[in-house]
């Protein structure tokens, strides 16, 4: 009989190749020369094994999954916005679904039952709110007159993926004066929502409270910014997003209390998985609890009928189910981290756990093989969302997860006794092991133990998952073979990742508008030089890391900044050389204390950025501050007409427009570029 190379399960090669086809469809369609090659590369392997072994099967699935994986991004990305209004002033009446941010004057809501001049709309409108006073909540339906404008679902080639999410489709700005509140009337799940919230604000600390709740339903919008910023630097943010570590706890706390009950385990999961779906329902189905609720239903299947739960194709039911309810999830980092967690320990943990057997060290291992193996498998993705990663992470693993472990277990149990009046103090024993967490994530972040990275690119981090499956036990092949096979792959990954440094071909010099309508980057041959026109920068910052990051940017040789400010946390800009007005490569010049005008220097070449001209006074006191001065680049971003001597003159049409821009995106707050040569 002919030995195997590779242990075949049909839903697993299934799950893969209808992922890349969603993943790299949009890539294929545009020409993606990477996307093309490595697509074909995998379709070669099948088509080589499938003559080998004389299985037509393993040469027609994985076409067939890829297929219907363009061909649902295809639909997915073609009719989103079908049917809906953007786009201009209408009578809009919806109900407030969700409040995603608040500040003291400003709300940012989802507006979800929209309808626009009495039309029902099949998507959502998300609201930036100028409240006067108390804000809208949860419940609220209004009705208004705005002004619509379309979103850009796709921004520098990625997926907006809370729009996607949210299913919004429009923006709009609106003031407490603007709008009429018809009534207000939660549903069920939100009534219960608030209750449960309500309940841990009155017997716990606010911080306190705020953290059990993102413990219980995931939303995190009310935790401190610091201690969010701590648990992801530290790598425990899964602690705060519900994921298979919270299901998996609350499905043994359900199946413990219905053992108690002497019921038989087929009865089981007819109880869990209802509970386990409207669970889903509360926390807005985000995709790591849908992934981790669809795998344990399928396991407690297994479990009732006493069948062997295997674990690689409860993970690819899941992936297909998830993707087939939201196909543009593949792109969302949270999906992506969870599944390759769950990937991970699967394929890694066992290699792992037999090294420390080895070793004589088989209690260890089986504390930080699962740990190791996350960190391993979900590295690629780590470094895309947070650009950096802790040398501290395994530790803070170690002590936070098995102290959260019996915090949430706890705050499931007690909650429900705690509505038993002058009972709320039981909530005391998870209010003390959750505040433990906190101060351990915080103490374990101000160390500076972290080490920046760079993104790999989504080509590199697909060879890189593939190079994970080579190595596990699922490649049933010689040691050599596999080696050949593994380093192959290696090889593979190198090249693509040295060759993107190389996928944004520059001329001599460029300008690049990045992250807002304030920051630019100036591109001379290998330098970059970093102009910040805004007087908040560091709220800024997130996107201007993702753009820089997008278009390949890992150092910035000087930035320009009107004022001083912090860049130590942006790892492309750690060595880069301030600059400010006080410098002669710099001038700025005010108009009633207002920043209108920036000069720069860099090499032979000068540039001159124009902003907050508020009349046509400004204008021409501007215009005779330099009528006696010529620029290579000017940069105009107010809607004024300026005349001066210049090369190369850009005006927010071209930004807009995408006019003339040698690369151009949908959006015009991300990343347009044009030559200056």
């Amino acid at each position: 009989m002919k030995k195997k190379i590779l242990n075949f399960r049909y839903i697993f090669v299934f799950a893969v190749l209808f992922a890349l086809g969603l993943f790299y469809a949009k890539d294929l369609f545009s020409g993606g020369l990477a996307a093309i090659i490595l697509c074909s590369l995998v379709f070669v392997f099948f088509l080589i094994w499938g003559i080998c072994d004389r299985s037509w099967i393993k040469v027609v699935l994985p076409l067939v999954a890829f297929v219907v994986g363009i061909g649902l991004f295809a639909l997915c990305d073609s009719t989103y916005f079908r049917g809906v209004t953007t786009d201009g002033e209408y009578a809009v009446r919806g109900r407030v679904e969700y409040v995603n941010k608040e500040y003291d004057t400003t709300q940012m809501l989802i507006l979800s039952n929209v309808e626009i001049e009495g039309k029902k709309q099949s998507k959502n409108i998300y609201i930036k709110y100028r409240k006067s006073g108390k804000g809208l909540e949860v419940g609220d339906e209004i009705e208004f007159v705005g002004t619509l404008d379309k979103v850009s679902l796709w921004n520098m080639g990625s997926l907006n993926t809370f729009y996607y999410k949210n299913k919004i489709a429009s923006f709009c700005s609106l003031s407490s004066g603007d709008k009429t509140l018809i009534k207000s009337e939660k549903k069920l799940g939100e009534k219960f929502q608030e209750k449960i919230k309500d309940k841990l604000f009155e017997n716990m600390t606010e911080e306190n409270a705020e953290i059990s709740y993102a413990s219980i339903f995931g939303d995190k919008s009310g935790i401190d910014e610091e201690i969010q910023n701590a648990f992801s630097a530290v790598g425990v943010a899964h602690l705060l997003a519900i994921s298979g570590l919270h299901i998996g706890f609350f499905v043994g706390l359900l199946s413990f209390v219905l053992s108690k009950c002497r019921l038989h385990k087929k009865w089981h999961v007819l109880i869990i998985a209802p509970i386990l779906f409207v669970y889903c329902y509360l926390c807005r189905f985000s995709p790591s609890v849908l992934r981790a609720t669809i795998m344990s239903v399928v396991a407690l299947l297994a479990h009732s009928f006493g069948r062997k739960n295997d674990s690689l194709t409860t993970f690819s039911i899941a992936l297909v189910l998830v993707l087939l309810v939201r196909p543009l999830d593949i792109f969302d980092g949270g999906l992506q981290l969870s599944f390759l967690c769950v990937f991970s320990l699967i394929i890694l943990s066992p290699i792992i756990q037999k090294g420390f057997n080895k070793i004589k060290l088989e209690k260890l291992g089986k504390v930080l093989s699962p740990v190791i193996a996350v960190q391993i498998g979900t590295l690629p993705v780590l470094m895309k969302l947070f650009k950096s990663i802790s040398l501290l992470t395994i530790l803070a693993n170690m002590i936070c997860v098995p102290i959260f472990e019996a915090a949430y277990i706890l705050l499931m149990a007690l909650l429900p006794f705690s509505f038993i009046p002058h009972f709320g103090v039981i909530l005391i024993a998870p209010e003390f092991l959750l505040q433990t967490i906190a101060m351990t994530t915080i103490l374990l972040s101000e160390k500076s133990a972290f080490i920046t990275l760079p993104y790999l690119g989504k080509d590199v981090t697909v060879v890189y998952i593939f190079f994970l499956f080579g190595v596990s036990r699922f490649v049933m092949t010689s040691i050599s073979h596999k080696m050949m096979l593994t380093l192959g792959l290696v090889l593979v990954m190198a090249v693509l990742f040295f060759a993107s440094f190389f996928q944004y071909g520059q001329k001599d010099q460029s300008i690049l508008f990045v992250g807002t309508s304030d920051i630019f980057v100036i591109k001379e041959k290998n330098d970059n030089y970093l102009i910040n026109l805004s007087n908040k920068f560091d709220n800024n910052e997130s996107k201007l890391i993702n753009c820089l990051n997008y278009c390949k940017i890992y150092n910035v040789k000087k930035v320009f900044s009107q004022k001083d400010i912090d860049i130590s946390s942006i790892s492309q800009l750690k060595k880069a050389e301030l600059i400010n007005s006080e410098n002669k490569e710099m001038e700025c010049f005010y108009i009633a204390q207002r920043l209108v005008a920036v000069t720069i220097k860099i090499g032979d070449k000068s540039f001159l950025f124009v902003q907050n001209l508020k009349d046509e006074t400004d204008r021409d006191i501007l215009e005779f501050n330099y009528e006696d001065r010529s620029f290579d680049v000017v940069v105009n971003l107010t809607d004024f007409k300026i005349g001066f001597k210049t090369k190369l003159f850009i005006t927010p049409g071209d930004l807009k427009n995408n006019h003339n821009w040698t690369m151009s995106f949908q959006n015009d707050t991300l990343g347009l570029k044009r030559s200056l040569s």
